[in-house]
């Protein structure tokens, strides 16, 4: 991601011009007005002299001028204090979103970096099936603004997939063992996993079991380890596998 700086050489270019051009209309301002006070005194008809008296009368003709300098000169300097404050303004911005995306950028390849090595131990998960990714933008929606809280979205879907746990469980420990229909439950679990960015594919059900198994297991290592998720969220036992 490129970041602009604001105050940049064009800017500087800007201000720069800005104080010129403020300069040389002060300057004539003054002139102006100097002269003006010149003529309105009628100091020109005074005859020369070199006494403190003249030099008094001579300057108290131009005392109009220097409130208008003051005013001229507190003008420029709050120009230059507007720039001085927007560029520190738009570095603190920048460096602040720099630093963001930094904290984004170095936890996202810690989640996935997490997860790659997690799937070399548990071999019946394909890589290929897990969009990690996906998984770290619904556990973490908020990380490019700098926060690291799990999502809500994310905790509703984990407590999702345990009440088709539960359901399950229910099912299966309800006395009647024949009413448990594995193809049901193979449907809801491998919709609720493609919500979370692991895809899984139909197959018998000892297989099914098995790979469901490891990815229990994955969800459950990530909650606690990355997400920090209490217990609370853990995915419990199942009781039909």
């Amino acid at each position: 991601m490129r970041i602009k700086v604001f105050f940049d050489k064009n800017k500087e270019n800007l201000l720069f011009k800005i104080i010129f051009f403020y300069s040389i209309l002060s300057i004539f301002v003054l002139v102006t007005s100097m002269l003006f006070d010149y003529l309105d005194s009628g100091v020109y008809y005074a005859e020369f002299c070199l006494n403190t008296k003249c030099f008094k009368e001579l300057f108290s003709s131009f005392s109009g001028v220097i409130p208008l300098f003051s005013f001229l000169l507190n003008t420029l300097l709050a120009i230059v204090t507007i720039f001085g404050v927007t560029a520190a303004l738009k570095s603190y911005l920048n460096t602040t979103n720099t630093a963001r995306l930094n904290v984004h950028l170095i936890h996202l390849n810690t989640f996935k970096e997490y997860i790659v090595l997690e799937l070399e131990v548990e071999p019946r998960i394909s890589k290929k099936s897990v969009d990690i990714l996906k998984w770290y933008n619904i556990a973490f929606p908020y990380s490019r603004d700098g926060s690291l809280v799990v999502g809500e979205k994310y905790i509703d879907l984990i407590d999702e997939i345990k009440s088709e746990i539960g359901l399950s469980n229910k099912i299966f420990t309800g006395g009647n063992i024949s009413v448990f229909k594995y193809n049901e439950h193979q449907s809801r679990i491998i919709s609720t996993l493609s919500s979370l960015g692991v895809h899984v594919s139909r197959m018998p059900k000892k297989d099914f079991f098995e790979i469901e198994s490891e990815i229990f297991n994955l969800i459950n290592k990530v909650n606690k380890e990355l997400c920090l998720l209490d217990s609370v969220h853990s995915l419990p036992k199942r009781d039909y596998a």
